[in-house]
């Protein structure tokens, strides 16, 4: 019988999710892709319900650039 993963390798976000949420961060703010996730019915790595918080920890945690970075960049947002 294989080793069962360990944790850290079952929390991981399916790769569609993080590639749903990555083209919804150039339109949308984290509160709002949590809702538009939830009402495809995806769930987190821990088969939880997103909510902003989670978004943001997959936004840190996968090295995605966040709604203000990606606006900045294409001239719509200032640093001030």
């Amino acid at each position: 019988m294989p080793a069962p993963l360990p944790v850290s390798k079952r929390r991981l976000a399916p790769a569609a999710v993080l590639a749903q949420i990555d083209r919804l961060l150039d339109h949308y703010t984290r509160g709002e892709i949590a809702g538009i996730v939830n009402a495809k019915g995806l769930r987190s790595g821990e088969d939880k319900p997103f909510h902003k918080a989670i978004v943001q920890r997959l936004i840190r945690g996968y090295g995605l650039k966040d709604r203000y970075t990606r606006l900045r960049q294409a001239g719509m947002l200032t640093r001030e």
